[in-house]
């Protein structure tokens, strides 16, 4: 009893501060969330598949010219989100838990992305659907594993996604007022992202 627990002691000190383990420790501690947490995690699906779809109703008012594509567009992604919401128990979904769960939340985020690139300067949509991506950039990185780096690369496409499609589609730099909104929305989408990073390590420490 002793041994046990001076090694497992010893192994706590040794591992408290890292970022990766022994493939045997990796493998164990994977095969123990994959059968804890699919339950936590469909439950997460599912309300975010509501709160998703019940942005339809912001659509309306935001997408005035577009909101029946809009509609479409969510229908058509959400269908595929609630797939992943009946099949976190599966064992496909166990074997694949370190990056499904950012890629379902990766995916709702590039219909976001859409919609703004659908988007007129008229509509409210334009300015403010990318505030959208705020809530979007948060959950990439609440189911994590522990490992960062599928929510990391989800997080930041789409803040690099936004800036061009900003720079490139909707002119944001063209105009001086444009610009300055464009440059408040990007420090937003940054800074959540770097904070969304560092609560993620600082959870794995």
């Amino acid at each position: 009893m002793q041994t046990s627990t001076s090694s497992a002691a010893h192994d706590l000190q040794q591992y408290q501060r890292a970022l990766r383990f022994p493939p045997a420790l990796e493998r164990e501690f994977l095969r123990d969330f994959g059968e804890r947490q699919p339950v936590m995690l469909q439950r997460f699906f599912a309300l975010g598949l509501a709160l998703y779809m019940s942005f339809a109703i912001l659509d309306y008012f935001a997408l005035p010219a577009h909101y029946l594509l809009a509609w479409g567009i969510r229908l058509l992604f959400g269908a595929a989100m609630l797939w992943l919401v009946f099949g976190a128990r599966s064992e496909f979904f166990r074997r694949n838990i370190t990056w499904l769960p950012a890629a379902w939340t990766f995916w709702a985020g590039i219909s976001v992305l859409i919609l703004i690139y659908l988007s007129t300067s008229e509509a409210p949509a334009h300015q403010f659907y990318p505030f959208g991506l705020l809530l979007i950039i948060v959950a990439i990185y609440i189911p994590s594993s522990g490992d960062l780096l599928y929510p990391s690369l989800a997080g930041w496409a789409l803040v690099i996604a936004y800036l061009l499609i900003g720079t490139f589609h909707q002119h944001m730099t063209s105009d001086a007022d444009l610009a300055r909104s464009f440059l408040i929305t990007s420090f937003f989408l940054v800074g959540m992202n770097v904070l969304c990073m560092i609560g993620g390590s600082m959870l794995v420490f």
